[in-house]
């Protein structure tokens, strides 16, 4: 478990060149001459007119404050911050990137970023989605393959789909994708029908959509296997934080305050990554707010800074109302602050989840399977007596006006199979409109099953 920082010493024996890694786009790039760069940005001491900046005079948002839930201070602009906020930027936020970096030496144990000669950074980014993307398009070529979960994140196949990348699904358990099932897939590959799987793409905690967590001999394993295989690790930890306490009470101090000491949260791949093989993308979406679009990638410093200039050719920079919102957010919370956030977080979706599943027992009990979640957002439920919960939902639930995350969005495009499994997020709708989709739900499979014998 890992709460603050430890000794691990990351990167410690990284000397890797990563030019191999990159497609051919990047390995074309030549970077312009710092004097070119300066022509359209602005540095401390220089006079310069070669940016296309908008005068500050003109623009409208002459005042911002922000409320704080749990706290007394507010979020507030001085004038300067102001312009700033709506200004073009080059570059990071320099400020706000070191604080990233303090936040992964608290919370993954990276050894101190200007101690080891920046073997490794940090990359913001708009939400996880486009980490990921970034990531996709500066290391994969057309029709390269991955390996994922068998049921995974859907949201990358709006990346892998354009460029033809092949997505291996592999059997999971309780604790995420199985070794024995990866080296069965590697160990008798044929390259001459597509080629060899360059990366892991991994949801480790809470993973999305079974739920499952994995735990540290379980990223040992595939970690020695990624090793073994030359492949890189694609951590993609969006629910991280979202590794629920064994009880409520855990949550709070003997005067009935959320605690704001150390987190107890399952290691990292990242924080075990000796070898420079681990890309890191955490988001805030989840925890904070998804509409501020903010995360970041973490990972070696040679491929952060590719993924930088990808960023850039991508939006040209993140917003800077965000940069700077997330900037003071940090700063006024400190360490102490987020973990209390977290908690009350906690809290929130424990009690949710409980009352999804007093409800599900309710009124689906004999017609579903499902694991009570232990982090995360979803359950994972599994519908008896159905071979295809695509075709279920189709015929049954959406001409009720009854959405479910169906099973067939998580499965890879490459691979066809039936599946009888729904995501049902715990974390929206009220008790009454739960209510009133579970007895569609039951319902609906009372009748499937009857018409079926």
């Amino acid at each position: 478990m890992l709460g603050l920082s430890t000794n691990i010493k990351y990167l410690i024996n990284c000397k890797n060149d990563y030019s191999e890694n990159l497609n051919h786009r990047f390995k074309k790039m030549e970077p312009h001459p710092e004097e070119v760069y300066m022509t359209y940005s602005k540095r401390d001491g220089y006079i310069t007119f070669g940016q296309g900046y908008p005068s500050e005079s003109i623009f409208p948002i002459q005042k911002i404050v922000i409320k704080l839930e749990g706290i007394d201070e507010d979020i507030t602009f001085t004038q300067n911050e102001l312009e700033f906020s709506q200004q073009y930027i080059t570059g990071p936020y320099e400020a706000l990137s070191d604080l990233l970096r303090k936040f992964q030496i608290h919370y993954h144990g990276l050894s101190d970023w200007k101690l080891e000669n920046r073997k490794w950074d940090v990359c913001v980014t708009n939400g996880a989605q486009q980490g990921i993307a970034v990531i996709f398009r500066t290391m994969l070529e057309e029709g390269d393959t991955i390996l994922a979960e068998k049921y995974t994140f859907g949201g990358i196949f709006l990346t892998t789909l354009p460029f033809n990348i092949n997505i291996v699904g592999i059997e999971t358990d309780e604790y995420g994708m199985i070794p024995e099932s990866v080296e069965k897939v590697l160990s008798n590959w044929d390259s001459s029908v597509k080629p060899f799987p360059k990366m892991f793409y991994l949801i480790p905690i809470a993973q999305n959509p079974t739920g499952a967590i994995m735990n540290q001999q379980r990223r040992n394993d595939l970690y020695q296997l990624a090793i073994k295989y030359k492949m890189i690790i694609l951590e993609d930890d969006v629910h991280y934080f979202l590794q629920f306490p064994k009880t409520r009470e855990s949550v709070f101090t003997n005067n009935g305050n959320f605690r704001t000491d150390n987190l107890d949260l399952e290691s990292s791949f990242l924080s075990m990554d000796t070898e420079g093989i681990v890309l890191r993308v955490d988001t805030f979406s989840k925890i904070l707010s998804p509409g501020i679009r903010f995360g970041f990638i973490t990972g070696p410093k040679q491929l952060v800074d590719v993924f930088a200039v990808e960023t850039c050719a991508m939006d040209f920079h993140n917003s800077t109302m965000t940069l700077l919102i997330m900037y003071k957010l940090l700063s006024i919370w400190k360490f102490e602050g987020f973990n209390r956030h977290i908690r009350f977080t906690h809290l929130t979706y424990m009690d949710k989840r409980d009352q999804m599943k007093k409800l599900l027992d309710k009124y689906l009990d004999g017609l579903i399977e499902y694991k009570i979640p232990q982090g995360g957002m979803y359950f994972w439920v599994k519908l008896k007596g159905v071979a295809n919960s695509w075709e279920f939902y189709r015929k049954y639930l959406f001409p009720k006006k009854i959405c479910f995350g169906v099973s067939g969005y998580f499965q890879s495009p490459n691979e066809s199979f039936f599946s009888n499994y729904l995501r049902i997020s715990f974390t929206v709708g009220t008790l009454d409109e739960i209510e009133i989709a579970f007895s569609h739900l039951s319902n609906s499979l009372k009748e499937f099953n009857q018409n079926k014998n």
